[in-house]
């Protein structure tokens, strides 16, 4: 995909309205893509099928995330992190959540992401998220991941070693203004 056809592809998901940016300035935000030196990155999310679309704004940036429905199916079935990895002896999986999202140059959506997303439409019905967890909390073998049931996010943690078909993650991407 191309830097044209990306942009074109998301202009038209910003203005269809689904993410609702009633106070961005499109302009503002395509210059930003234009000049962004890591636009690449949200290609290859696009291309994963992760749906790249804008969804929080700070003092100098724009953060993209994946909004696809559910998780991307080619980020799914991974442990965690490297140490849950090197720890699944038995049945390992193929990659990890931290070293795929390494690989991409994007950002794992953490819980506060998840919750904000979660907040703006209807996400991960029948899938599940692995969720940038802090140290502290993945010392004790454990890792956050959220989905949603009954019109509720939920968020819950797990062996960070486990990985189910359903389970994947979603990415973000800071374009600098």
């Amino acid at each position: 995909m191309t830097k044209e056809e990306f942009l074109e592809i998301w202009q038209r998901r910003f203005l269809s309205g689904y993410m609702k940016h009633p106070e961005i300035d499109l302009g503002e935000v395509v210059a930003a893509l234009k000049k962004a030196d890591n636009l690449n990155v949200l290609i290859g999310l696009e291309e994963g099928g992760g749906e790249v679309d804008l969804v929080k704004v700070d003092d100098d940036g724009y953060w993209f995330f994946d909004c696809c429905k559910e998780s991307p199916k080619e980020r799914r079935s991974f442990c965690y992190d490297e140490d849950a990895f090197h720890a699944r002896k038995l049945n390992p999986p193929m990659n990890s959540v931290e070293r795929k999202a390494h690989c991409l140059s994007a950002h794992i959506i953490n819980e506060e992401d998840f919750l904000l997303l979660t907040s703006l439409g209807e996400f991960d019905v029948k899938s599940q998220d692995w969720l940038k967890t802090d140290p502290e909390f993945r010392k004790r073998g454990d890792a956050l991941f959220g989905c949603t049931r009954h019109g509720r996010a939920f968020v819950y943690f797990n062996k960070a070693e486990s990985y189910y078909s359903v389970r994947g993650f979603r990415c973000k991407v800071k374009i600098a203004k």
